[in-house]
């Protein structure tokens, strides 16, 4: 049977000329046939090929990431890299996806671009211990592959202040946010400091319907706690209740009405609320915009986005991969952070004016041409007559900085591997500015242009892992708790191999703190993963360690597997197959 020569090493004596073309193609017809998923007379089109080719072929990915900063302890040494490295070799793993360039902008490797790690949460490392190329004698002594991971447009950290985007200020990028504000019907006005969030101090906070908030327990028996129910439509919001809670138990779950929120206040705020918020008043919700840098928002996290669109960090990103790329025997590039830091972002005059050239006009409103955030929390942008064509824009920049980091990866090593890690929801992932899916995947969004999937980007890399972060392993454990089936790991890792549609091999990631003292839940997770993507990405190394969840995997991995992208010519020929079923289909 053909699928006995099936292996890694002896691929190309399996196949004819050892190329990309027919012979392989051929192969790939015939372990369709065996798979019992060849479409007959190619009536079925958007059957998916990958997955039914690399299970009979016996091809996985096994990914593990190891995060730079979670390992630390055990990457700052060579003994405990060849234990870790040990561990993934007899877990039956075959793919590290190392954090060499971290989202703080820390390098765990000889940089001479970004500042090298050299310390964190208490351990040092130790100035003369490059951690990548330890990683790579170890792994690659055990027969491991090791991808380095980049956090490509995250350059900075915002409690060490490290990092380019500290170095270069003007990279960072601008967000746009809105100072809100409560106003009674007498005209006093409370200001909402944050939305679903909780900041310390004297402050108030909403939160929006599903949010599941609970009263949170009072560590001063002196200080005020105040809790206001409001609910209905923006222009008759009426204030339900307002509470002391001291009156509520700690843990107590209050649940925001659908059509409205609550607002939470401390201190001086909350004892403003039960002076000035009387039931049964109209409110209404004021907002003005502002457009900052991300350092100088405390309500954006701890990594620090730069801007996609500017030369100067598109160059930087670029020289990164090349000095990894050239300096190191690394297999593989896996992009990270590949994208804007939100639907909030980037709003700076550069990418304004970048995007007025594109659209040949000037935007005359802004930002409320293109979306202008509610005045009430939680409600969803309004959008203006040109969002489609910033999405899509937005998306477009993604995309050519990915064509311009392929070429730059494989003019110094042409034959790495290159992947990408992204969210699973691709339906909320336009937010980001990114579009992971085939060019030839049919969405339906309100938010795509007709044109949107030309900026489809999963043609261009060998891998796409998503983050398939979800508790829930299966559709049925969803259907029994009432929870949306698409959080669930089957249902992600089956949307995204619809949405990369054969152009890539799809891994699902799974996410270790959801399955905590479950090994049974982990393995059920894997099994999803497996059954409905290309393989599994295990998020990550710290987790398997904390959770003692090494023999799990060996039981999971009882025998070896190479990964898919490590045959060179599949994907080409799972394309060209793809392409060719495409062709001989009827037109719909």
């Amino acid at each position: 049977m053909l699928l006995s020569q099936w292996k890694v090493e002896g691929a190309k004596r399996a196949v004819p000329g050892g190329g990309a073309g027919a012979g392989l193609a051929g192969l790939i017809t015939v372990l369709l046939l065996a798979a019992g998923a060849a479409p007959a007379g190619a009536q079925q089109p958007d059957r998916l090929l990958s997955r039914a080719i690399t299970r009979e072929a016996g091809l996985e990915g096994r990914l593990v990431w190891v995060d730079g900063y979670a390992n630390v302890d055990v990457l700052s040494s060579r003994a405990g890299i060849a234990g870790l490295t040990e561990r993934i070799r007899q877990a039956r793993l075959n793919t590290i996806c190392f954090g060499a360039k971290m989202f703080g902008g820390h390098a765990l490797y000889a940089s001479q671009l970004n500042p090298r790690l050299t310390e964190w949460k208490g351990h040092r490392v130790p100035p003369d211990h490059d951690i990548l190329q330890v990683l790579l004698e170890e792994a690659h002594a055990r027969g491991l592959k090791v991808h380095a991971s980049i956090d490509v447009f995250a350059d900075g950290h915002r409690l060490t202040r490290t990092g380019p985007a500290f170095d270069h200020p003007e990279w960072q990028t601008i967000v746009y946010r809105v100072r809100r504000e409560l106003v009674t019907a007498d005209g006093q006005r409370l200001p909402i400091y944050a939305t679903n969030t909780d900041l310390p101090g004297e402050v108030v906070i909403a939160f929006t319907p599903g949010y599941g908030w609970r009263k949170p327990k009072s560590t001063d028996a002196e200080e005020v706690q105040v809790l206001a129910i409001l609910a209905g439509p923006s222009e008759d919001m009426r204030i339900l209740s307002v509470t002391d809670c001291a009156l509520l138990r700690d843990g107590q779950p209050v649940e925001a009405p659908s059509d409205g929120l609550l607002l939470y206040g401390r201190g001086a705020m909350g004892e403003w609320m039960l002076r000035n918020l009387r039931p049964g008043e109209r409110i209404q919700f004021t907002a003005v915009d502002k457009f900052v840098p991300i350092t100088t928002d405390e309500l954006e996290g701890t990594a620090i986005f730069v801007n996609p669109v500017l030369p100067e960090v598109r160059q930087h990103a670029l020289a990164l991969i090349r000095e990894i790329a050239g300096k190191y025997d690394v297999d593989g590039l896996v992009f990270d952070r590949m994208r804007f830091n939100g639907i909030n972002a980037d709003f700076s005059d550069y990418t304004r004016g970048e995007f007025e050239k594109a659209i040949g006009k000037k935007v005359e409103r802004w930002p409320d041409d293109i979306l202008k955030i509610d005045p009430i929390p939680g409600r969803p942008v309004v959008r203006g007559p040109l969002f489609q064509a910033w999405i899509e824009w937005r998306a477009g920049q993604i995309t050519s900085f990915l064509k311009e980091a392929i070429a730059a990866a494989r003019a110094v090593k042409p034959e790495i591997r290159l992947g990408v890690y992204v969210g699973s929801w691709y339906d909320r992932y336009f937010q980001e500015g990114v579009n992971w899916a085939s060019p030839d995947y049919v969405g339906s969004a309100d938010w795509m242009t007709a044109t949107y999937g030309q900026t489809g980007y999963a043609h261009l890399v060998d891998y796409i892992t998503t983050g398939c972060y979800y508790p829930r392993t299966t559709l049925e454990a969803a259907v029994a708790d009432d929870a949306p089936i698409e959080r669930t790991v089957e249902v992600a890792a089956l949307n995204s191999s619809r949405v990369v549609n054969d152009a890539s091999f799809v891994y699902a990631g799974l996410f270790m703190v959801h399955y905590k003292d479950d090994p049974q839940g982990l393995k059920a997770a894997i099994e999803a993963a497996r059954r409905n993507s290309q393989g599994v990405m295990l998020f990550d190394a710290v987790y398997l360690n904390q959770y003692q969840f090494w023999n799990v995997l060996q039981e999971v991995f009882p025998t070896p597997a190479a990964a898919p992208h490590d045959v060179p010519e599949l994907l080409p020929a799972v394309r060209s197959v793809r392409q060719s079923i495409r062709a001989l289909a009827p037109a719909r």
